[in-house]
């Protein structure tokens, strides 16, 4: 009787101690294996944003205000150049005068008894150096000179200012074959004068 009492605790026992050893090994195997899933997940990759490039808007090209101007061509000396369409042009002699039509209307000239127009052509004459021709510059007893010089259209100009006080006047001389044109200008065209010269080409 005992020796049976004595099998079935035994077997009670060793069912625990399964029971108990199943548990202990199915802890481990569950909890140890959790951190290893959570290593093998794959994190998904992000797809890179692809961003559009757009094209820089190009520059609008500026307007070439010369562009409807009036045609001046002189066939005794070869050259030409625009003037803007609300001025108009006289010649006197070897003098062509541009201004706007009141003032040819009024009579502008090269200053000899009446106003000077505001933009003309003096003439070509033949000198031996730049300096030469700047010496005929007329000059008054107050006046003094300085010179420079301005790339116009592609062409070089030696520009003379005559200054008295505050006043002032310009001469645009460029030189071929020996031959000086000259320009005058007066103090308030000095900004159109750079224009209408950025027009002027040789002919011939």
């Amino acid at each position: 009787m005992n020796m049976n009492n004595q099998k079935g605790f035994a077997n009670i026992v060793l069912i625990v101690s399964v029971i108990v050893l199943a548990g202990v090994v199915g802890y481990f195997v569950l909890f140890k294996k959790l951190p290893e899933v959570a290593q093998q997940t794959n994190t998904p990759t992000p797809t890179p944003t692809q961003t559009k490039t757009q094209n820089p808007t190009p520059a609008p090209t500026p307007k070439d205000e010369t562009e409807n101007w009036k045609t001046y061509t002189n066939t005794q000396y070869g050259f030409e150049v625009r003037y803007p369409d609300t001025f108009t042009h006289k010649t006197l002699y070897e003098y062509v005068f541009f201004d706007k039509k009141e003032q040819i209307d009024a009579g502008c000239n090269d200053g000899i008894g009446k106003p000077f127009c505001g933009f003309s052509f003096e003439g070509a004459k033949r000198y031996t150096s730049i300096t030469k021709a700047i010496e005929a510059i007329p000059v008054g007893s107050s006046d003094t000179l300085t010179q420079s010089t301005r790339v116009l259209g592609g062409n070089s100009f030696t520009v003379v200012r005559r200054s008295s006080g505050t006043d002032f006047q310009l001469f645009y001389l460029i030189e071929k074959n020996g031959l000086f044109f000259t320009f005058f200008v007066q103090q308030s065209y000095a900004a159109v004068a750079d224009q209408i010269l950025s027009t002027f080409r040789f002919t011939k």
